[in-house]
């Protein structure tokens, strides 16, 4: 017996049952590749969003190897109250990168959220502030898409990081 036409597709017709069987497969894993690559994508926070799971906290900051780091404490499941109570919760997110922006005296923060995976940073707990200057800072959560709420003052020198007030 020979190959049956298909009058809809020519292409599709030109193949045996088992090679239409193997394209299908392979559609299918493609399809499942992509949307799990697709999972991964960090989204930065509204100031909002970061209310609703418990809020954030600036730490005192520290030097290490040169570098100024400003730690942060922030739980993006909603498990923990930081600075507020959480209205709500978030089994499948984690912190997967933090943002920020000095600008003069003035230091602008955000976070970014992915779907829980193998892949992504999981370390949210401090920001390196590279090529900061020694100075008094103002720390903001900033966003494009929110308003800046003012997070703490710290100080910069170089022997040590101070944090002075929140």
């Amino acid at each position: 017996m020979g190959i049956v036409p298909n009058i809809r597709n020519p292409y599709i017709s030109l193949l045996e049952p088992q090679e239409i069987i193997t394209m299908k497969i392979l559609s299918l894993l493609l399809l499942v590749i992509t949307a799990s690559c697709t999972d991964v994508e960090s989204t930065e926070r509204s100031w909002s969003f970061v209310q609703s799971v418990g809020g954030l906290k600036v730490g005192q900051p520290y030097t290490e190897q040169n570098i100024h780091y400003l730690p942060i404490t922030v739980d993006v499941s909603g498990l923990q109250e930081i600075t507020i109570k959480p209205t709500m919760l978030n089994s499948a997110l984690m912190c997967s990168r933090t943002g920020h922006l000095v600008k003069g005296n003035e230091v602008y923060i955000s976070i970014y959220t992915s779907s829980i995976n193998d892949t992504a940073n999981k370390n949210c707990s401090s920001i390196p502030l590279i090529n900061i200057e020694e100075g008094n800072y103002t720390v903001y959560y900033n966003t494009e898409s929110s308003e800046m709420h003012k997070l703490g003052t710290i100080t910069i020198s170089s022997n040590k990081a101070v944090k002075r007030d929140q």
